[in-house]
């Protein structure tokens, strides 16, 4: 969280190094790619803080490796359900991030 704070902080100038006639805020091709990427940092960081401590369970679960042991027992098609499901999480969560 605080390295995401930094770069939020720092981005600024270094834009301004590399294109001198950058304003305050930006909006070049640059700019959106570099705040989408802390925003994401930002979005992860929160999202491992809730599971931390709201889901104390969940993250035990996880460290334990008994999601590896109950992942082996799946069957491929739920597997495959519950991959895709995520990847489309996260990418819509990308989406909301950087809209």
């Amino acid at each position: 969280m605080s390295c995401g704070l930094a770069l939020f902080l720092v981005l600024g100038p270094i834009l301004h190094a590399i294109d001198p006639g950058a304003g305050v805020v930006d909006l070049g091709a640059l700019h959106v790619v570099l705040f989408a990427g802390v925003k994401l940092l930002f979005a992860v960081t929160l999202a491992w803080l809730i599971i931390n401590i709201e889901f104390k369970f969940l993250d035990q679960y996880m460290d334990n490796n008994a999601l590896e042991d109950d992942w082996k027992e799946l069957n491929g098609q739920t597997r495959t359900t519950i991959l895709v499901t995520v990847f489309i999480g996260l990418v819509l969560a990308f989406a909301l991030l950087c809209g």
